[in-house]
Parts: C-alpha cells; structure tokens; sequence
C-alpha cells in the first residue's frame, strides 16, 4: 500500500496533513505548461504532481510521477514555490492540508513525447497557455498557478 493508502486507512475522511511535490513542465517557447485532467474534479486543470512517500525526496517524487503517469524522464531544475495554508475537501470526501512545493523540471530529452496516461486519477495530459490563466481544480493550485502566470516566484504561503 502507498503512504496514502495508510494514512486514509487509518484516518479515514478526517482531515490530515500531507506532502506533496509538484511541477512545471514549459514548453519550448516557455509560453505553456503540461497540465493535466483530472478524474477527482471536473473544476479545471492538475500539476503534474504526487505525494511524497516515505523515504523519498521531493525531487525523486517528481521522477518518479512523470515516469509512472506520463512515461516521461525528467529532472528537476529548481525550487518556484512552497505553499503550506490551504485545506481541501475531495469528491470522495478526504479532507487534507497540504505541504506543497512546486518545482520546474526539464525534460531528459526534449524530443520525449507523452508516452502514456497510467494514472488512475488522471484523464489527460496536454499544454496549456499561461494566457490566459489556466483554471486549476482547487484552490492551491490555482494560487500556485496565478504565481506561476505572473513571474512571482519563489512564492511561499
């Protein structure tokens, strides 16, 4: 079972404490981001993104999503964010406040494409315009996108 798993076993719906490592992925002309759809929210856009597991660095986490979700091989580049206020509720109703630190990450090879969508909670993964500002599909993460769309970075809430 992942972290995830365990935590939710135990705690059930109630609010928990969780980290998380998410990412900027810009496109060549640095004018757009792969985001993606999400299977928990029909509100607007996902970072590619997962939770930190026990015993991983918040960059490996990033290696290790973009290679098991999208097929992808990357390397973070550098920290944009920290965001540590919001709490969410979910369609499925787990309530979480989330430790979220937003990296930009480069592609190993520029010429990979999205080899795969392997993830449940995912529905697609495509680039998206910075203007005008992606909807995302909560609150975090739209405060993390309006920072990322007007340059604000490194950002910390």
């Amino acid at each position: 079972m992942s972290y995830i798993e365990v935590m939710r076993e135990k705690f059930g719906h109630d609010l928990i404490q969780m980290t998380t490592a998410g990412a900027v992925l810009y496109n060549v002309t640095r004018d757009s981001i792969l985001l993606t759809g999400r299977t928990d929210s029909d509100k607007g856009y996902g970072f590619p993104s997962g939770f930190v597991e026990l015993g991983e660095s918040a960059p490996e986490t990033l290696v290790r999503e973009f290679k098991e979700e999208l097929g992808l091989d990357v390397r973070v580049a550098k920290l944009l964010g920290v965001s540590t206020k919001f709490v969410a509720q979910f369609r499925n109703g787990d309530k979480q406040q989330t430790m979220g630190m937003m990296f930009e990450v480069e592609l190993i090879d520029p010429n990979q494409k999205i080899d795969h969508i392997q993830a449940d909670e995912l529905t697609f993964a495509k680039w998206v315009p910075l203007n005008p500002t992606p909807t995302m599909f909560i609150e975090q993460a739209q405060d993390t996108m309006n920072h990322i769309a007007a340059n604000e970075i490194p950002w910390f809430v």
